[in-house]
């Protein structure tokens, strides 16, 4: 759990994992909206946390369709999982 500040497209973040998201593994504020927060669920497996990061920030940056970014950011999650991606803590 904690806050930090992530840069996206020259845009600034506050970036949450949180314990408790109910049903929800990440969200964001609307793209258009004046706040500017996404949350992760705390404690996912690694891959998944990966996923659901690219995942909440493509909702974050542009109007993409559900099925358009559950597949991209899988699939990316993916690539980047088997080219080594490991999390580490700071």
């Amino acid at each position: 759990v904690g806050t930090m500040r992530v840069r996206l497209l020259n845009r600034y973040y506050k970036f949450r994992r949180l314990p408790n998201l109910g049903s929800n593994l990440g969200t964001c504020d609307d793209p258009d909206g004046r706040l500017k927060e996404i949350n992760i669920q705390a404690g996912l497996p690694e891959k998944e946390e990966l996923s659901v990061v690219i995942h909440e920030a493509m909702h974050r940056l542009w109007h993409l369709d559900e099925n358009t970014v559950d597949v991209f950011s899988e699939d990316l999650a993916t690539l980047l999982y088997r080219l080594g991606w490991r999390k580490t803590e700071k």
